[in-house]
């Protein structure tokens, strides 16, 4: 049995959910700078100990850290555990800043614990799908692609005493990778340049950098993705969004409000005037009912990713250098909006 402790208390707890029913893991210690959410999870069965101070948490007897904390302390606290040999389980954004990523890779490279971003969408039940019909060719080469995520969260930059958050901070395309990463593991690669604009910010400006931002990016093999991110919108639901264009076909999400499901077009299906309506949504229909944790069946199977690249001595399915693929895109994309639009390389620290 691997054992788990887990940092941050509040996106942490589904993983908390996770550790006690996966079978291959046991939940020993939990962490928090909020002693009574500390002191409420350490009566859950298994746990040995809870912690309000990340290092002496880290001289617990772990084998796996998973790290749901301040997108600022994830650099920080990812090395201090990958220096003890602990495995990370990191969520997004690996880096907060396009410095930090030569630190993350020499800690990775340097340890023998593994390391990986916990991106959740990647692992959706729909983003499997477009995988293997992509892979199937049934699209034919890919040329362009577009994702959205538009998610109100005001209520989470400022705390109890109305002082900002981290959240307050970002930028909205700095939170791409729930955007980038399923688009790019279907494509099977990785973005070279962006050019990114913003709309300054008018809706709660005392708190909100700026209301929405989009990035245009140029991938390796040459296509064109786009991705707009914003997070102090009036819009309800909030929602992803992503759609696919290929030589010989598409693929898209429904948008709220007209249901679940993919709505796709294939040249090779005869007589087909029309884009057809193809029932995935984000659960695995094969999957334990019990899997069903946090989006669909994504948070548990991601989890269980990581948990079986460690057994099986693999590389994790979102390892460092995709966590950097997935995440400095969106940081180059804010340097460009910054800049009026300028054109915007984007480092590769392989």
């Amino acid at each position: 049995m691997l054992k788990v402790g887990i940092v941050g208390l509040k996106r942490g707890m589904t993983f908390v959910d996770i550790a006690k029913i996966h079978p291959e893991v046991k939940l020993v210690a939990v962490c928090d700078l909020d002693e009574s959410k500390v002191e409420a999870a350490a009566k859950i069965e298994g746990v040995e100990a809870g912690y309000t101070d990340y290092y002496k948490f880290l001289e617990h007897d772990l084998d796996i850290v998973v790290l749901a904390t301040s997108i600022s302390d994830h650099v920080s606290h990812t090395i201090s555990a990958l220096e003890l040999d602990r495995h990370v389980l990191c969520e997004v954004t690996a880096v907060h800043t396009i410095d930090e990523s030569e630190l993350l890779v020499n800690a990775v490279k340097a340890s023998k614990g593994k390391y990986m971003m916990a991106e959740n969408c990647y692992f959706w039940a729909f983003i499997d799908s477009w995988d293997k019909i992509v892979r199937q060719g049934r699209l034919g080469e890919i040329m362009y692609a577009e994702a959205e995520y538009i998610h109100d969260v005001r209520y989470l930059m400022k705390d109890s005493k109305g002082n900002p958050t981290w959240r307050a901070s970002m930028s909205p395309i700095h939170y791409c990778t729930h955007s980038l990463g399923p688009l790019l593991r279907i494509m099977d690669d990785r973005c070279v340049s962006v050019s990114g604009l913003h709309t300054g910010a008018k809706i709660f400006p005392q708190y909100s950098k700026m209301d929405m931002e989009v990035g245009i990016f140029k991938t390796q093999k040459g296509a064109v993705i786009k991705v707009l991110a914003g997070f102090a919108l009036c819009r309800e639901p909030h929602f992803h969004y992503y759609s696919m264009y290929g030589t010989k076909g598409c693929l898209e999400t429904k948008r709220p409000g007209n249901g679940e499901g993919t709505l796709a077009y294939f040249e090779d299906t005869p007589n087909l005037n029309g884009m057809i309506s193809l029932p995935f949504n984000d659960i695995h229909p094969w999957a334990n009912r019990a899997w069903r944790i946090g989006h669909g069946t994504a948070d548990y199977l991601m989890f269980n990713a990581f948990v079986r690249s460690i057994i099986n001595n693999a590389e994790p399915p979102v390892d460092v250098y995709k966590a950097l693929d997935y995440t400095l895109p969106g940081l180059c994309a804010h340097i460009s909006a910054e800049r009026g639009g300028e054109s915007v390389t984007i480092p590769d620290f392989r």
